[in-house]
């Protein structure tokens, strides 16, 4: 199976409230799975974030991005095209 991104994979706030209240109104996990086609996991992670955080809202990372500063740069690099 071919390797995709985090994001790519994320499903939308609806379907998760859509999958919980079928759950919620007393589907089995399995049961949901199956109709669904989302992995169990997934379901009960879902279950777990609600519960924890009370929303189903994906955690997106939060980066720094990096930069480099030229002063520092041409310090490393102009010594080595000199050489």
């Amino acid at each position: 199976m071919e390797r995709r991104s985090i994001e790519s994979m994320s499903y939308s706030v609806d379907l998760c409230e859509r999958v919980l209240a079928y759950r919620n109104a007393g589907h089995t996990l399995q049961n949901t799975r199956d109709t669904y086609k989302i992995a169990v996991s997934t379901i009960r992670e879902w279950e777990d974030r609600l519960k924890r955080t009370g929303s189903l809202e994906a955690n997106t990372p939060k980066r720094a991005h990096k930069k480099i500063d030229p002063e520092k740069m041409n310090i490393y690099i102009i010594p080595m095209l000199v050489q």
